[in-house]
């Protein structure tokens, strides 16, 4: 169903309706179709009033073809239907520049700084396989890094050598 406006009078806006009285079947899904594959987007049965774009079969399963899936909360899923940030992509990400908004490490230049000896960082690592204040692997691997968070303890531990230089 597409409404807008008046006889006679220009549409201002149009609505373009899509729905279907068989809970089966997909709810407000559009679908292009370029043959035995489809293009689709819409708001699919099943799929808790989220929106996806996708590509797949003429009777696709809209979440297993969704290409870009979001929310009800606003969270963009790309390559997967279980976004849980704001964007959750499953796959790679290839981008100019990325700005992360977190703190920084200037604190270390601080005079009330205690900078660790030398001796104690290399027993930490001695037993720990780490530096302090990073995370390690099995760590990383569990949890993923925040990227944001890594770059100010990286600059902290480029402070701390340069103050041990320094001495």
């Amino acid at each position: 169903r597409i409404s807008g406006g008046s006889l006679g009078q220009p549409a201002r806006r149009a609505i373009l309706e899509l729905s279907s009285g068989d809970s089966n079947r997909a709810q407000g899904i559009l679908t292009i179709s370029s043959g035995e594959e489809n293009w689709f987007y819409g708001a699919g049965y099943g799929m808790n009033g989220a929106f996806t774009v996708g590509y797949g079969p003429t009777q696709p399963e809209y979440t297993a073809q969704s290409r870009l899936f979001i929310t009800t909360l606003g969270n963009v899923g790309i390559g997967t239907t279980n976004p849980t940030q704001k964007l959750s992509v499953n796959g790679t990400v290839r981008a100019k520049e990325v700005i992360v908004d977190s703190g920084w490490s200037d604190y270390v230049f601080d005079e009330s700084y205690k900078l660790k000896a030398l001796s104690e960082t290399e027993a930490f690592i001695k037993v720990e396989k780490h530096l302090p204040g990073i995370p390690s692997a099995q760590e990383v691997a569990e949890h993923g890094v925040n990227v944001g968070a890594m770059q100010a303890k990286l600059l902290a531990k480029i402070e701390e050598l340069t103050l041990h230089v320094i001495e």
